[in-house]
């Protein structure tokens, strides 16, 4: 019976942020359109749960995703599933602490990892011999703009979702000794 709690409960996380996800990249304005709201969701649900099912739940979303998407199939796909591999394994392994500041600098890491292997994925479909019009120009600043937006949304969340918890405590670089 848990199990199948668990899959319902993932397909419903899985819609919820598909839905969350396109509701802001189409009602929000230009500069905040930018905002994305997967990697936000995830890499929440990944500080809190420390799951590797996260993995799995953004493959569910980014399938969703890639139905919608003007791109080539899999490329979104492929390249959001296995940067949130990536943060996983860095989450898990590298960074074992769940401080504020490991969330505000893992998710510029997050995204860097899944956009260049967005663009290195773009490239060999178009080396492939797909016609591809790609305005780079337009795509960076594009990049940009998320990873600079993201990476706010995430470095106030969390702190915000830590202090409501009560487990928010500000550590103090010189402890006074008595």
């Amino acid at each position: 019976m848990s199990s199948l709690i668990k899959f319902i409960t993932t397909i419903l996380l899985i819609i919820l942020v598909a839905t969350i996800h396109i509701l802001v990249s189409y009602i929000l304005p230009l500069p905040f359109s930018k905002i994305n709201s997967i990697f936000i969701c995830m890499l929440l649900l990944l500080l809190f749960t420390e799951s590797g099912r996260v993995v799995w739940i953004t493959f569910g979303t980014l399938f969703i995703i890639e139905l919608y998407s003007l791109s080539p199939f899999g490329i979104i796909l492929y390249s959001g599933t296995i940067a949130m591999l990536f943060t996983y394994w860095l989450l898990h392994d590298v960074f074992t602490n769940r401080n504020w500041t490991v969330a505000f600098f893992i998710t510029p890491i997050s995204l860097f990892m899944f956009r260049l292997l967005y663009i290195l994925l773009l490239l060999t479909v178009r080396i492939g011999g797909a016609h591809i019009d790609i305005r780079w120009i337009y795509l960076f600043v594009n990049f940009l703009w998320e990873m600079l937006w993201t990476t706010l949304a995430v470095g106030a969340i969390y702190p915000f979702i830590l202090w409501t918890q009560g487990n928010f405590r500000f550590r103090h670089s010189i402890q006074i000794q008595k």
